[in-house]
């Protein structure tokens, strides 16, 4: 098991990450392994730098150890005393859902698709 620690700031997220490839490497941890260690380092590491309740003068801490074969266990703790309090995601419509919508019908007279002006003959008027 190995354990380093970092300031709470953005950069040491990239430097942990550095930190954790160079020991998976000497512990020969499978490839694959190691990249979703990375992966989850970046994430958990990420949310101690942004979001702990604490001073930023405070550090977090990365702790590593092979359990296994197949097994690496990556945890990451911040300076905030508090466990976080689960909360319910806000709803937003995305981009993807509002592509998917069908656009508004163009006002009578408006360019169509094929880029010429439709219009409406009153009959009679010429």
């Amino acid at each position: 098991m190995v354990e380093w620690t970092f300031p709470r700031h953005p950069r040491s997220v990239g430097r942990a990450r550095a930190v954790l490839l160079r020991q998976a490497f000497e512990w020969r941890v499978p490839d694959e392994t190691t990249e979703v260690a990375l992966l989850l380092l970046s994430e958990l590491a990420t949310n101690a730098c942004r979001h702990a309740a604490a001073p930023r003068d405070r550090h977090i801490r990365v702790t590593c150890a092979v359990l296994d074969d197949s097994t690496l266990r990556v945890e990451v703790s911040d300076a905030d005393p508090h466990l976080p309090t689960p909360r319910r995601a806000a709803r937003r419509t995305s981009p993807a859902a509002a592509s998917n919508s069908s656009p508004p019908s163009p006002p009578p007279g408006a360019p169509t698709a094929g880029g010429r002006a439709s219009s409406a003959r009153r009959s009679g008027s010429n």
